[in-house]
């Protein structure tokens, strides 16, 4: 690791001013400043990538935790108010994790490295994936069987087959597919077909970090492309991306049994996000927690190990049903709160410097498993930071070596088949 002399700079100052001001004033917005700040920094360094989303998210939830604090209004419960606020923790707790970021990208080679895996061609052969289109379709259809089309949310967890990682095994063949998708027309029907099947069925956590994944990766040897998107004249990029925005949010809200959405409410709600705010009123009541019970002592991350055996469905020992059996939360759990509710913050503080160091050794390898990998990490960000580790679980240990080995076979008859001929 080299040290940045400039950024250690950067980091002292804002850690120095923040201490002062909040010993001063006593007031914790000073510290979600502090949040935004580091975040905006993040941002402006790692660009188009994983680290961005994730600081990104995190503070995005935070954002409707400070309405909350300040003017009493958010959404669902948190606004009810049915708990004390911990506004001040929660801050803190973010602002370790997002210095540790900022700490990590800035004095390592891992963006660099991670731009090189974004570049990276995985090639395969349009028999391949189409395969992987065919399989998206499929699951796809499985995992969401009704055709009611209606955005209710009652049956959209109704699958045809036991189970509830068939989204996963969708993104994943979508993952797959993605080195084909200039060139073949069936991979760009197939991404169509899903994106419109899930959003359909009230799905958007899965269909928006696909779409910003395959947007990176499109993108990030379209430099030309990047500049057209930012240019202020090109007015269009960013009424697409409002209306997109607005979209999700309708769905949101249509979802939640709001039935007559106007402008005002729909922007309002691109600042307090439905869902970021039933994930900040997780993240509260993960500190609640803590404080009436104590630690938890690394138990619930024997969850992991008792989900790796095939066929076993128990909820001992999840964080998430923990917190809403107690607090009658919506579900998920944001990515901080679990390795806060067993050790603290030293749990933050380590659970920041392991995740990114798994990242590292991720993308220091540029081979086609690691590339499969890194796109299904960037593709679930959203899943993973406000819901938990839990949701992509199955997808790395299974569903991910399974699609690599059915690459390799298929890759190695197609070439034999070749040679032969």
């Amino acid at each position: 690791m080299k040290i940045n002399i400039k950024n250690i700079l950067i980091i002292l100052v804002i850690i120095l001013v923040l201490t002062l001001s909040f010993g001063v004033l006593n007031n914790p917005n000073i510290l979600f400043i502090g949040n935004i700040i580091v975040c905006i920094l993040i941002c402006i360094k790692a660009k188009f990538s994983l680290f961005t989303l994730k600081s990104f998210l995190i503070n995005y939830v935070l954002i409707s935790v400070a309405f909350q604090y300040n003017t009493g209004e958010s959404y669902g419960i948190l606004e009810l108010g049915i708990f004390p606020l911990q506004y001040e923790m929660m801050n803190i707790i973010s602002l370790i994790y997002n210095i540790i970021m900022f700490f990590y990208i800035s004095n390592t080679d891992i963006l660099s490295r991670e731009e090189e895996m974004q570049k990276h061609n995985a090639k395969e052969s349009k028999v391949f994936s189409t395969i992987c289109a065919l399989i998206a379709i499929i699951f796809s259809i499985i995992a969401f069987p009704n055709l009611n089309f209606s955005f209710e949310s009652s049956t959209r967890f109704n699958s045809l087959l036991p189970g509830n990682a068939w989204n996963h095994v969708v993104v994943i063949a979508l993952i797959f597919a993605i080195p084909n998708f200039k060139d073949s027309k069936m991979v760009k029907f197939s991404y169509v077909f899903c994106i419109t099947w899930f959003l359909l069925h009230s799905e958007r956590v899965d269909v928006l970090g696909l779409v910003i994944a395959l947007l990176i990766i499109l993108m990030i040897n379209r430099k030309d492309m990047v500049k057209k998107i930012f240019a202020i004249k090109n007015l269009k990029y960013y009424i697409i991306g409002i209306i997109v925005v607005l979209l999700l949010v309708y769905i949101g809200e249509y979802r939640a049994g709001n039935k007559n959405i106007d402008f005002e409410t729909m922007f309002r709600k691109v600042l307090v996000q439905n869902t970021a705010a039933d994930v900040g009123y997780v993240y509260n009541s993960s500190i609640l927690y803590t404080e009436s019970h104590g630690f938890e002592y690394g138990k619930t991350y024997l969850l992991y190990l008792i989900k790796l055996i095939p066929f076993i469905s128990t909820d001992i020992y999840d964080a998430s049903i923990i917190l809403q059996k107690e607090y009658y939360t919506a579900g998920g759990i944001l990515n901080l709160s679990e390795p806060y509710m067993n050790f603290g913050i030293i749990g933050v503080i380590i659970f920041a410097i392991v995740e990114l160091t798994l990242i590292n050794l991720i993308i220091r390898r540029k081979r086609n498993y690691n590339f499969f990998l890194y796109i299904f990490l960037l593709a679930t960000v959203f899943r993973v930071t406000w819901y938990g580790l839990m949701y992509i679980e199955k997808g790395v240990v299974y569903i991910i070596p399974i699609m690599y080995v059915l690459y390799i076979l298929i890759e190695k008859n197609l070439k034999r088949f070749t040679n032969n001929n």
